[in-house]
């Protein structure tokens, strides 16, 4: 009879020691993964509060709070890879032409006798497009940028920042609060593509509204004063509804998954490339443009 007992009492400890073992190798899963396989298997652990094996699962069971706790750490580890967004000619039929450094002209077609019709204005564009691109560079660079975002605002030539058609489309903060929130991923490949936590898209809440349509393409209509916008981001966190206002007065929008306050307003600088803010307390937003409507490629 001793020896039945003696028998059975090694039995229940190795069947035990082995469902102990098993479960120690999910543990690390749970410490260093957040997959949603294995994050739906600990959720049903918890939901039915029991374990699948005859061990007692009672002193590793996770909580729902810990549960939630990896969900976030996943949501916030998550980028978007973005592209700077190309050069805007404001006649885009044009011919872009330059120089070499013999002064000889060129443009697509080959050699050409000197600088192309327009060629003022295609100046001005490039102008326009290197200042902001040199601040985003500036920004990826990690380089202090308070300066170049006053001097951009001192430029800002906006009468009603707060109404501008250029608002409307999707957008990619790079900087949130005097804090910087992308990266650039040229270290890991040649795209000269930006990591960011997440887009922005902004659109009349009834609906589009455009403007006549014209030779340099389909835009939107300018914002009026008491116009429903709706903010929206990507992370699923934002979906906030306001009026369009001219003060051009800063309103919280909601908390990241990165847990930044993101605002809307105080707009100090704004173009086809980059929205400039400041929020209440004087900490600056950049926001990059990642959408092709600021190039009248708008869909009616």
């Amino acid at each position: 009879m001793k020896a039945i007992l003696a028998l059975t009492m090694v039995l229940f400890t190795t069947i035990s020691f082995a469902s102990f073992i098993f479960l120690l190798t999910l543990c690390p899963v749970v410490s260093f993964s957040t997959s949603s396989t294995k994050l739906g298997f600990f959720k049903r652990v918890i939901e039915h509060d029991k374990c699948p094996s005859s061990f007692c699962f009672h002193s590793l069971r996770l909580t729902k709070q810990h549960l939630e706790e990896i969900s976030a750490t996943e949501s916030n580890s998550r980028t978007i890879n973005i592209q700077k967004p190309i050069i805007h000619w404001a006649v885009p039929i044009q011919k872009i032409g330059w120089q070499d450094e013999d002064g000889k002209w060129f443009d697509d077609d080959g050699p050409r006798n000197g600088p192309p019709q327009n060629y003022w204005r295609q100046r001005l564009d490039e102008k326009s497009y290197q200042q902001d691109m040199d601040l985003v560079d500036k920004l990826l660079l990690g380089t202090d940028v308070e300066d170049v975002i006053r001097h951009l605002a001192t430029k800002n030539s906006v009468r009603r920042p707060s109404c501008h058609r250029n608002l409307l489309g999707t957008w990619a903060p790079l900087y949130l609060s005097g804090t910087k929130v992308a990266s650039s991923n040229d270290e890991t490949d040649d795209s000269g593509g930006i990591e960011v936590t997440m887009t922005i898209d902004i659109f009349r809440t009834n609906g589009p509204k455009f403007a006549p349509k014209n030779n340099y393409g389909t835009f939107y209509a300018s914002l009026v004063e008491g116009e429903e916008l709706t903010v929206r981001s990507s992370d699923g966190l934002i979906n906030t509804v306001f009026c369009v206002s001219v003060s051009n007065e800063p309103i919280s929008l909601g908390t990241t998954a990165s847990r930044h306050l993101l605002h809307f307003g105080g707009i100090t600088y704004i173009s086809d490339y980059l929205l400039l803010q400041r929020n209440s307390e004087g900490l600056y937003d950049i926001w990059l443009r990642c959408d092709e409507v600021y190039l009248g490629k708008t869909e009616g």
